[in-house]
């Protein structure tokens, strides 16, 4: 069973693609509006995110973009017209994984549910990295071989250096990693963040070909000649 956050602001539409989905064993979370998605998308964690584009402010699409910080792969599938996907084409492929015309009958909706789903499962995401000829980073066994030495990590440090080696070169902010690690962005998290990132350094500290970069008022990046 898969867990469904469905935006929706006309309730009858609503009653009828829950009963159906329900019906195919989904479970459903209703957000009637901009304000309470992000909220639910903390408190939920959905398997994928339908939503018709005219519950949308402007057919603004920002908060899927808060949304994808927090989790990249998940699919977000929009209901539209023909003039509002005009609006939104950039956004399709990009920020919105597909879009179903608002001409759709109930049956293409659940079918296109299982498709997004299906090609999530069946993705093959890197989880070994090798950041340069030393050192090498296995997410799944949380280990880090380098400079001849094996290092078990923590969960929490795992998860930040899959973060920076996914982004290698590029900047990873702290409020992605944050979220990445603790599902919120509480104050106090930050200063956690700051204490694992003083342990990663370390681990690396004997490669100098690995450079761990803080970004004054960003976040980091991990650099590899």
């Amino acid at each position: 069973m898969s867990n469904i956050l469905y935006i929706e602001s006309d309730m009858q539409t609503y009653s009828f693609v829950k009963y159906l989905l329900e019906w195919h064993g989904h479970n459903i979370q209703i957000a009637c509006n901009e304000n309470e998605i992000y909220k639910l998308f903390m408190q939920t964690r959905p398997d994928i995110i339908l939503a018709r584009a005219q519950s949308l402010q402007s057919n603004d699409c920002s908060i899927f973009n808060q949304i994808r910080m927090y989790n990249c792969h998940l699919p977000i599938l929009l209901v539209a017209s023909k003039t509002e996907r005009v609006l939104l084409f950039a956004e399709i492929g990009k920020v919105i994984t597909d879009y179903i015309c608002e001409e759709y009958l109930l049956e293409e909706i659940e079918l296109r549910i299982r498709f997004a789903l299906a090609k999530v499962k069946n993705s093959q995401p890197q989880y070994q990295f090798i950041l340069s000829k030393d050192s090498i980073f296995d997410y799944l066994g949380s280990i880090l071989k380098t400079c001849g030495k094996i290092i078990k990590l923590t969960r929490i440090e795992a998860t930040i250096l899959l973060e920076l080696s996914t982004n290698m070169n590029n900047i990873v902010t702290r409020e992605v990693l944050v979220g990445r690690c603790w599902q919120n962005n509480y104050e106090e998290n930050y200063r956690y963040l700051d204490h694992y990132m003083v342990n990663i350094r370390k681990y690396l500290h004997d490669d100098p070909c690995i450079t761990i970069n803080t970004i004054r008022g960003s976040g980091y990046t991990l650099l590899s000649d």
